[in-house]
């Protein structure tokens, strides 16, 4: 199983398993999740890479609205 597809059905499981579960702190979630973070952002890598190679040479600011994942 690809690493992104093993991920969704990980994500998908754990939020079926906490869906009765109280809301955290956003500093808490981030804590709890630092030494994580390097190989859960690794799924993205390439969406990374192929958005910065989509960018007109010299661009200092980029507007991030935001995205949605659809699984």
């Amino acid at each position: 199983m690809k690493s992104h597809e093993k991920y969704l059905q990980n994500l998908k499981q754990w939020l079926q398993d906490t869906s009765d579960s109280s809301l955290e702190e956003m500093s808490d979630f981030f804590t709890k999740r630092l030494d994580s973070y390097e190989e859960h952002m690794s799924v993205w890598e390439k969406s990374y890479s192929l958005f910065a190679e989509s960018l007109p040479f010299g661009c200092q600011k980029i507007l991030d609205l935001g995205c949605h994942y659809f699984f």
